[in-house]
């Protein structure tokens, strides 16, 4: 599997299947406010698009390790941050493409 969306409307008890995913090129989640912290994606991720729109994973203090651990990471979507969160993520991945939406 190369793309995976998770939509508001899913109730999975864990992502923990998501580490499974080698070949995982995108990962959304949408309006998912019970998204736990990223320690289900594997540093080795070939992720390279993540979508984070109205999810609440920037309030967590891990998720910036998280995602600079992700060496194939290129865009992402922040969905509502506010100024600092926006100036921390421009200046810990400054290789990755980010919007709001």
């Amino acid at each position: 599997m190369r793309y995976l969306h998770v939509d508001y409307g899913v109730k999975l008890p864990d992502f923990d299947f998501i580490r499974d995913l080698n070949q995982l090129l995108y990962l959304s989640f949408t309006a998912n406010k019970n998204l736990p912290e990223l320690d289900f994606i594997q540093s080795s991720s070939e992720l390279r698009f993540l979508d984070f729109v109205d999810t609440s994973i920037f309030n967590y203090a891990s998720t910036v390790s998280y995602l600079k651990s992700l060496k194939h990471l290129r865009f992402l979507t922040t969905g509502r941050t506010n100024q600092k969160q926006r100036e921390l993520l421009r200046r810990e991945l400054p290789h990755v493409c980010m919007r709001e939406e």
